[in-house]
């Protein structure tokens, strides 16, 4: 008699929620696809509500301000406060929790403490992100689109690297470049379901099996874990981001790209340095991606076994691109 009340109690929210938001639904912009009329991914993020909180010092109120102005010039109704004034927030409420990290620290593990704890309540409440959006299975309004903006050691500290799993987005600010709260609805989590040119051919039904036997073969027997190791493998790029990886942050000067942006996606056939360090570094990263995939499948193992370290680069790269092609043909088949 327990199961059917909570169906029940979560029709209930939904319905609550979509009564809350229907004002918003008539402010929608046009699908992400049509950039003559209007900012892509807005089909996905709508008109909100979301909440921003920031730290105190000038450089977190800063860049909560220019929070604020991108979503007043999208339409994104939000409500901007310092960390200490949440207490009275309904965090339910909200589409879209933006976190902005304070830029200086004397006590970090303290500080943080609030900013870790709000991202994990927000999450609790909504447990959907905003690939669920993405992939159809929750309504934007029922999802809650979790981003964090801060310096990247702030942002890495013990004190917040269990919370960063459960965001949708990081955004740095000590890297160059504009910061923009949008870019992610465009992005790895939207586009993947547009292939390039030279995979479209092979997102064919004939194929499809062939290239799922391939998978297996690393021990993957359930294919709905085929998006989760795509995004997997995807999102430990960003591990590779932190300088602190003095031989593998940009280990080609003139590239910019992490070790394991070029055993995925190239350039094929370019090393720097002494060639033994570099394949060495590069099968240091395989067996680092392979131990995130073991989280999500625990029998995965390299074909040939771990002690097939020669194609251990070219293997992983396979895995990556037959992950791609496959998850993009689930998107498809499910539209």
């Amino acid at each position: 008699m327990i199961t059917p009340n909570i169906h029940v109690s979560k029709e209930l929210v939904s319905l609550q929620r979509r009564a809350l938001y229907s004002e918003y639904r008539s402010m929608t912009g046009p699908p992400m696809d049509d950039a003559s009329s209007g900012p892509p991914g807005r089909r996905l993020y709508r008109s909100g509500p979301w909440l921003v909180v920031h730290g105190s010092g000038p450089d977190s109120e800063d860049a909560a301000i220019r929070v604020h102005e991108q979503c007043i010039a999208r339409g994104i109704d939000i409500m901007l406060r310092p960390i200490d004034e949440i207490r009275q927030v309904r965090l339910d409420r909200f589409t879209g929790l933006v976190v902005v990290l304070p830029a200086q620290l004397a006590d970090p593990s303290t500080a943080l403490r609030p900013f870790a704890r709000l991202i994990v309540d927000y999450r609790a409440r909504r447990p959907e992100g905003l690939e669920s959006i993405v992939n159809g299975s929750c309504e934007w309004f029922d999802a809650g689109v979790v981003q964090v903006v801060g310096r990247r050691a702030i942002m890495h500290h013990s004190g917040m690297r269990t919370t960063l799993d459960r965001a949708c987005a990081r955004h740095y600010t000590d890297d160059s470049g504009l910061l923009d709260m949008f870019q992610p609805y465009t992005r790895r989590l939207v586009i993947p379901q547009q292939l390039d040119e030279q995979l479209a051919g092979e997102a064919r039904d004939e194929n499809i099996e062939r290239l799922w036997r391939d998978v297996q073969a690393w021990g993957v027997t359930d294919i709905r874990d085929v998006p989760k190791l795509r995004k997997c493998i995807d999102d430990f790029r960003d591990h590779y981001e932190s300088k602190r990886f003095s031989q593998l942050h940009r280990p080609i000067n003139d590239i910019s790209r992490n070790r394991l942006d070029i055993i995925l996606d190239g350039p094929d056939g370019e090393f720097t340095g002494d060639r033994k360090t570099w394949m060495e570094n590069g099968a240091r990263v395989c067996r680092d991606v392979e131990k995130e995939l073991k989280k999500i499948v625990p029998e995965l193992t390299r074909p040939g076994g771990r002690k097939n370290t020669k194609n251990a680069q070219k293997l992983l790269r396979r895995l990556y691109r037959n992950l791609r092609i496959i998850d993009s043909y689930m998107h498809g088949s499910n539209k």
